[in-house]
């Protein structure tokens, strides 16, 4: 067997030693008559593809910091007890990873200003009834509750309605539903319309944020006197968030690390915290100042937030220029700051929820027009 590697098999699964004894015949012997049918992981390569990102483990951090585990004096044998009993031990632990620095693990803000202005919170939604609930659920439950939430269905061929009759009685929900499909800034620039917030912004109608994701905003925002805030989000491959506890960061990333992720989806911009554009929070202000989104298919939200950072803080764009990656390494400006915490959450992008709508556009035709008319 090639890929079988007894001294892993039997560091891995110390169980096995007590009972068969430590050598390759008792590893083959048990692997044989009991590990293949339990999924027994048989080598390191098996271990990280199963478990991505146990490879950033800290195995020095765990052992010197649960000292009750000298006796695991082995890598793969503290790195099993971390993923079968650890995680639900409230272990200490740290990793190698950049998910797990942007995870803010031991939350305690108090929004101390008796301002509490209201957010508008916009959400187009085309073919997702089977996320759009935890999508609202997770907006309804945040500890900042001054809040209005703009449900627009952009005439969904799926069961997305029916979902959406569960909220029609919530007194901080609206909710419309368009005849036609206009596409996703089409149906944002109508919640504009009718949004009553001081502030705005646009919510995945198949993500979710974390319960203190606004307060944390709020907070920054009127500390700082700022147009924009924004957070780091993760690009998961969650499927949906049902078995996940969104009030426990650990949890979260737990859950992460457990995840079973095929190798060929498994790509650089997945699983790493970055900034999206189209999660930003914005004064009113900005859209009285530069005008709504623009009326294309994609890429209106990075369109948007380059007019912002041409207006408020003077930057252009060029044709190689990539707006996305801008604000992952330039958090703070004079009007606008990003927090550093993964507040928001992404599931598994897949193709069910594509607008029909197709507008043609150039966003470097438009950098060129831009700069020139203002």
């Amino acid at each position: 067997m090639e890929s079988f590697n007894w001294k892993f098999y039997l560091e891995f699964n110390n169980d096995v030693i007590d009972t068969y004894g430590y050598s390759e015949e008792s590893a083959l012997n048990h692997y044989n008559n009991y590990g293949s049918m339990e999924d027994r992981i048989t080598n390191e390569d098996i271990l990280f593809k199963t478990y991505p990102l146990i490879k950033y483990f800290d195995i020095d951090y765990y052992l010197e910091n649960n000292p009750d585990l000298i006796t695991l004096n082995s890598k793969y044998k503290l790195i099993r007890h971390y993923l079968i009993q650890g995680y639900n031990e409230n272990r200490k632990i740290n990793f190698f990873s950049p998910i797990f620095l942007c995870f803010n693990f031991k939350h305690n803000l108090v929004l101390n200003n008796n301002k509490n202005p209201k957010i508008s919170i916009i959400i187009p939604i085309y073919n997702r009834s089977k996320l759009i609930n935890q999508c609202i659920n997770s907006v309804l439950n945040q500890t900042y509750n001054n809040i209005e939430i703009i449900i627009i269905d952009d005439s969904s061929t799926d069961d997305t309605l029916i979902e959406l009759e569960k909220y029609i009685d919530n007194s901080k929900i609206i909710i419309l539903s368009n005849m036609n499909n206009y596409g996703c800034y089409t149906s944002i620039n109508l919640g504009l319309n009718i949004a009553s917030g001081e502030y705005i912004t646009i919510h995945g109608s198949d993500d979710i944020s974390l319960p203190n994701r606004f307060e944390e905003i709020m907070s920054q925002i009127l500390q700082n006197n700022l147009l924009m805030c924004g957070n780091y989000i993760l690009r998961s491959h969650f499927k949906n968030f049902q078995d996940i506890n969104l009030n426990n960061a650990k949890d979260i990333f737990n859950s992460i690390v457990q995840l079973k992720m095929n190798n060929i989806s498994h790509n650089s911009e997945c699983c790493k915290p970055l900034v999206s554009l189209g999660t930003l929070v914005y004064h009113k202000s900005v859209f009285d100042t530069i005008g709504d989104y623009e009326y294309i298919r994609k890429g209106g939200d990075m369109v948007f937030f380059e007019k912002f950072l041409f207006n408020y803080e003077k930057i252009k764009f060029y044709k190689n220029d990539c707006s996305h990656r801008y604000l992952t390494k330039i958090k703070s400006g004079c009007t606008y700051k990003i927090i550093e915490d993964i507040l928001y959450i992404c599931s598994d992008i897949d193709q069910n929820n594509i607008s029909s709508q197709n507008i043609n556009f150039d966003i470097n035709k438009y950098r060129a027009k831009l700069y020139e008319i203002i």
